[in-house]
């Protein structure tokens, strides 16, 4: 009775695994549930109990035997999971049976490349930290703090730094976190990454610097972080066009005020 499924390969145990029904899923592993079952979508229970961070659930499916680096469809573990929601308990759980924690999913992505995306910047507290590598490369070439930058994961990117996350690291664009936190005007980590040595001036496969994508979206607060600290105003990319050019030609209103105040503060000619 145990092992009967319902629609979608979805078992009882898959349930109160969700659910964190500790004793029900002892009950269910008893009387013959298969604790490595998987549902449609290729998740075993103990994928649901990470993602609830049904820990307690979690503990018991590992002892009767779930694969604990068992992967679903695209490649997610259970430790994807439990990055992606914060589920620390479950995390530990996990790790302390053996997950992998630098395991990629179908792109390419490690549970820390997810835990920086939510800026889940507890999970680096768990043992993370000392089995994880801090510069994995997903297939796009985006580290962590490519993620963190783009999520403004301020305390994450801070929590990767302190442990050696390369600051100049580029993606297959050639983008460094810097140009992902220009994009986005994530200018918190902006600042912590330019305090934290990231070249201001570095350019992407188009020559384009971190103020050049700042122009181009009109992401004028960190357009002015970068001003102030040091930022080529007159750097062209390979087609000769200037940051003010870049937000001219975009009407990029604000970044073209700070940029414009730029040049008239350094009393150069127009």
């Amino acid at each position: 009775m145990a092992r009967i499924a319902k629609k979608s390969n979805y078992t009882f145990l898959h349930d109160a695994a969700r659910d964190n029904a500790y004793e029900a899923v002892a009950v269910l592993l008893e009387n013959g549930a298969d604790v490595n079952a998987r549902d449609e979508y290729g998740y075993p229970p103990l994928h649901w109990a990470a993602w609830h961070n049904a820990y307690e659930a979690a503990a018991i499916l590992l002892e009767n035997g779930a694969d604990v680096n068992a992967k679903n469809d695209k490649d997610f573990t259970s430790l994807h999971w439990a990055a992606w929601n914060n589920a620390h308990e479950t995390a530990t759980i996990l790790l302390e049976n053996g997950a992998d924690v630098n395991v990629e999913n179908e792109d390419g992505d490690t549970p820390l490349h997810w835990a920086a995306w939510r800026n889940v910047y507890e999970a680096e507290g768990t043992s993370f930290e000392d089995q994880a590598e801090v510069n994995p490369r997903n297939k796009s070439g985006y580290t962590l703090l490519h993620w963190a930058a783009w999520r403004n994961a301020y305390r994450t990117a801070v929590v990767l730094l302190e442990n050696g996350a390369d600051v100049n690291a580029k993606d297959q664009n050639g983008c460094t976190p810097l140009h992902i936190a220009a994009e986005d005007d994530t200018s918190e980590v902006a600042t912590v990454l330019v305090k934290n040595g990231a070249d201001i001036n570095a350019t992407d496969k188009n020559g384009d610097t971190p103020l050049h994508v700042a122009a181009q979206h009109n992401a004028y607060e960190t357009a002015l972080i970068l001003l102030e600290s040091g930022a080529d105003a007159n750097a062209e990319d390979d087609k000769g066009h200037t940051p003010l050019h870049i937000a001219a030609e975009k009407k990029a209103h604000e970044a073209v005020k700070v940029l414009c105040r730029h040049r008239e503060r350094r009393g150069w000619s127009w």
